[in-house]
Parts: C-alpha cells; structure tokens; sequence
C-alpha cells in the first residue's frame, strides 16, 4: 500500500486557443478550499462566479461521503488573480 500523498491534489496545465495558460487542480476538498476565493455559478460558463460558500460545500461533502463516496473537488485558475475558483 502507498503512504497518503503530502499534497493531496494535482494540477495540469493547459494553453487555451488564444494563448493563456489555464491551470486546473484536482483533490481534496478541505486542501483545495482554503486556496479559492469563488465558485463557478454558470454551467459551462466560466465567467460566472459567486463568493466561495465553503459551509454549502462542506455540508455536501458530508452528505456524500457518509454515504461512502470519495469526493474530490475541481478548480480552475486562469484569471491573472491570486486564488482560484471552485
């Protein structure tokens, strides 16, 4: 068996079609939380973002994991800011 990984996430990065660089990360959510500042409202429309609701977010990780599913979480930075959306 492998020893739990220190980080708990990965990221890739990726060049979208007009050149900028977007990075995604994948992984623990109580990791990945803590380093977001929003999260994605729209769906499929990146530009759509609300404040980050870390407590909506932990209720639902709570409801799915105690039904024993593995949550992972997706953000997504690309924006020239400092913190990522969820």
């Amino acid at each position: 068996m492998l020893p739990p990984a220190p980080l708990q996430f990965m990221a890739t990065v990726h060049t979208e079609p007009d050149g900028r660089r977007i990075l995604y990360v994948k992984g623990a959510p109580d990791r990945l939380m803590p380093l977001c500042k929003s999260q994605l409202i729209g769906a499929g429309d990146v530009t759509q973002t609300a404040p980050l609701d870390p407590s909506f977010w932990q209720h639902a990780q709570a409801g799915l994991s105690s039904k024993g599913l593995r949550v992972l979480a997706l953000c997504r930075w690309g924006d020239g800011g400092h913190r990522m959306n969820f």
